[in-house]
């Protein structure tokens, strides 16, 4: 943006699901800490509903579709935003999936995001 400001998130959440026909919800609840350069961290939260169905197609393929809203704890800093985020995911196993995302922000800070990632379920 023009600002030469970084920033550091350490977040950490726990996500529940379950299977509802043939498709699967999910909700994710996170809190953590946001640092920017020249400034003090402070704490924020987010909650993320969600859907993930099967591509039938594909084994081990999944695509979702989930709703993320972010704030901070208490006033006095901007970050709130909602967030349209979705993905598809390749199981590689049990405890290990691989994924291509694509998240659009809004709100206090605006951001189109292509994400790839790695999860590891315990």
């Amino acid at each position: 943006d023009g600002t030469d400001v970084l920033s550091t998130r350490y977040e950490a959440g726990l996500t529940g699901s379950a299977p509802v026909g043939p498709v699967g919800l999910y909700t994710r609840v996170a809190v953590g800490e946001k640092y920017k350069s020249g400034s003090d961290g402070f704490s924020y939260y987010s909650v993320e509903p969600g859907v993930t169905v099967p591509v039938t197609a594909f084994p081990g393929v999944s695509a979702s579709l989930g709703y993320r809203y972010q704030d901070a704890f208490g006033s006095g800093h901007s970050d709130e935003t909602r967030t349209w985020r979705s993905k598809v995911s390749f199981d590689i196993n049990k405890t290990s999936t691989v994924y291509l995302g694509y998240d659009s922000q809004r709100g206090d800070s605006d951001a189109n995001i292509t994400k790839v990632g790695y999860i590891h379920r315990f």
